[in-house]
């Protein structure tokens, strides 16, 4: 009879990178890396001082920093290696080792910013951002979050950076209204304000009936956030985009040690399918990956039956971006050379209907990007602002 824990502990090891391994994927050195990712940590800390000048002082750094890249790389643009910026905006930022935030090997509640409430934390007894980016793990639950930390194996508590959210007084309707949802998305932007979290390994686990319901549908409208969701004690309330589940690895577990287990097995989020379809449910999101759609109809206002919904499919032999939409009339695009080769006009198919234009790549662009997510895992030097969608004739 095998022991889970154990089971468990080795996943762990067999699943996290060695602090010591090169970053994997990258082209550029590590010294190259790094000596980049300064100025992105100095424009960082302009932006956390709310000090203009500074801000723009290390965008102008970084930009002149990319000119001189550019030269020594002579046929491609720095901001073209996506993965080399995944791990820029990793490495480049310092992350606090002391203070009310660092608390060591043992869970705490933090503050959230605008009075939002508090959330649980946990951090590794051995937590060191100078030599290693964490794991991370958003537990939704009703009761108190320090106790839910607490109760996980220890193998869990020393790997991972572990958020709790307490669920009490909201309920299936309310979950993701306004202060639903805040409170819920909130622990992920402050984590990663405070913490080196690998957000491409960022696991989400609904415990309990009220847990299970919110994880399942904070997956379905928000999946470009997580490596994987797991219920335990409780079923999915997605419904009408129950499908966008498809987008990530989602599974209902016996226990909370076997949703571990599975999570540990799993690789890091895929971070720009190429080709995926959404059902959009909630008026307040729209973001799927790299796609934004900022207009669409609610579920209110489509024909009976029917859903706003969108399909993309990328085909990067002819550089074309494929959209099939209903009830969505414009889109934003983020862009990156991992999607499409942005050296070359870019085409998009709307409905039937082409569009080709040529994306410009810009520092100022992937600062904006990564300020709205601080996800560094998402990166992305180009946007096409504003798409519109052409309706289709009724047959």
């Amino acid at each position: 009879m095998f022991r889970l824990p154990a089971l468990l502990a080795a996943a762990l090891l067999a699943a996290l990178p060695l602090a010591s391994q090169e970053p994997a994927g990258t082209e550029l050195k590590e010294a190259d890396l790094r000596k980049i990712g300064r100025h992105v940590g100095k424009w960082f800390e302009g932006k956390v001082d709310n000090s203009y000048d500074k801000a723009e002082s290390a965008k102008a750094d970084l930009i002149a920093e990319c000119a001189d890249f550019d030269k020594k790389l002579k046929t491609r643009s720095v901001l073209s290696l996506v993965k080399d910026w995944e791990t820029i905006f990793d490495i480049g930022r310092e992350f606090p080792t002391s203070g009310p935030e660092i608390k060591k090997g043992k869970a705490f509640e933090l503050d959230l910013p605008n009075g939002v409430g508090k959330c649980g934390i946990r951090l590794p007894s051995a937590y060191n951002p100078k030599k290693e980016n964490y794991p991370g793990l958003l537990i939704l639950t009703s009761g108190k979050t320090v106790e839910a930390l607490e109760a996980l194996p220890e193998e869990v508590k020393e790997a991972y950076v572990l958020l709790g959210v307490d669920l009490t007084g909201l309920d299936a309707e309310s979950v993701l209204g306004d202060a639903g949802r805040l409170r819920i998305l909130l622990p992920i932007g402050t984590a990663s304000r405070f913490y080196r979290m690998d957000r491409q390994r960022l696991f989400l686990l609904g415990q309990g009936d009220l847990g299970a319901s919110a994880a399942s549908r904070l997956a379905a409208v928000y999946p470009m956030a997580f490596a994987g969701c797991a219920l335990v004690g409780g079923v999915s309330a997605a419904t009408g985009n129950a499908g966008n589940l498809k987008l990530l690895p989602f599974e209902t577990k016996g226990d909370t040690q076997a949703a571990l287990a599975w999570f540990a097995t799993l690789p890091p989020r895929t971070s720009y399918p190429l080709d995926f379809e959404v059902t959009l449910t909630e008026s307040w999101q729209g973001r799927y990956y790299w796609v934004q759609a900022l207009r669409f109809d609610p579920p209110s206002a489509v024909p009976a039956g029917k859903v706003a919904r969108f399909k993309v499919a990328v085909n990067r032999e002819t550089n074309t971006i494929t959209i099939d939409s209903e009830f969505v009339y414009q889109f934003q695009i983020y862009l990156n050379d991992a999607i499409v080769d942005l050296d070359q006009p870019v085409k998009i198919l709307r409905n039937g209907e082409l569009h080709t234009f040529q994306a410009t790549r810009s520092v100022a662009t992937a600062l904006e990007s990564f300020e709205g997510t601080l996800d560094a895992g998402l990166f992305f030097p180009a946007v096409v602002r504003r798409v519109d969608v052409p309706v289709a004739a009724p047959k």
